[in-house]
Parts: structure tokens; C-alpha cells; sequence
């Protein structure tokens, strides 16, 4: 499986749906140099995509956190100021789950932070 198989796994049907999500995370767990492609996923104009590629991130986040270790600016930085409600709440979700020094850490509560104010009720609640 290849960066755009996966990619193109994620496609069709709309937001509200996961797709072939529940996919793709097996995949990459097994093949870990697919996850900067699949974190590509993250910055693609295609909304449903990116939606699932979140999705997908935020399953390997539970089982390993450490994988996205190097990735963590990418998390707290472009995905968590993304407008998108699919990807703060999964932001929401893993942000948590990772080590952060004490300047990090006051990053990460100020995006929590904001993320009470949110027009999303799904994202709010896993902000607390």
C-alpha cells in the first residue's frame, strides 16, 4: 500500500462519515513510513479527506502515541488552528496524549482553551 492508496481510501461519501478509516490506521501501524503520507491527509483541499485522515491519526494516537511523538508541532500547530470541527475535535482528543515540556503544555491548555468557545458541541466536549 502506497501514501495515495491510502489517501484515496479516505475518499467519497461525506463528513459525517469515517469511511474507510478504520482501514487505513491497521495499515499504517504496519507500515509506519506511510504515516507522513498519511498526515499529508491532514493539509489536502478535499474537507471529507481530511476529516478521515484525523480520523485515522487520532486511532494510532490511542494505541501509539509515540509514533506521532515527532509530529506533535504539526498536531498543536496546523491541525489544531484548522477551522474544521472534524479535526479540533480529534485534535481535542490527542493532544492530551502526548509529553509536553511546561511553555508546551500552556499551548496546549490555551488551544483547549478556545476550543470551549467553539460553535461544535462535540468539539467542546473533548476539550474538557
Amino acid at each position: 500500500m502506497t501514501t495515495s492508496s491510502i489517501l484515496s481510501k479516505l475518499k467519497g461519501g461525506d463528513r459525517r462519515s469515517i469511511g474507510r478509516s478504520n482501514e487505513v490506521g491497521p495499515h499504517v501501524l504496519a507500515r509506519p513510513d506511510l504515516l507522513r503520507g498519511l498526515l499529508a491527509g491532514l493539509s489536502v483541499d478535499n474537507p471529507v479527506v481530511r476529516s478521515r485522515a484525523a480520523d485515522a491519526v487520532e486511532k494510532i494516537s490511542v494505541i501509539h502515541p509515540e509514533r506521532l511523538h515527532p509530529y506533535r508541532a504539526k498536531l498543536a500547530g496546523e491541525l489544531a488552528r484548522c477551522e474544521q470541527k472534524e479535526l479540533r475535535w480529534r485534535a481535542a482528543q490527542m493532544l492530551p496524549r502526548f509529553r509536553w515540556n511546561t511553555r508546551e503544555q500552556q499551548q496546549i491548555y490555551n488551544i483547549l482553551s478556545d476550543y470551549l468557545r467553539d460553535s461544535s458541541n462535540i468539539v467542546k466536549t473533548f476539550a474538557i
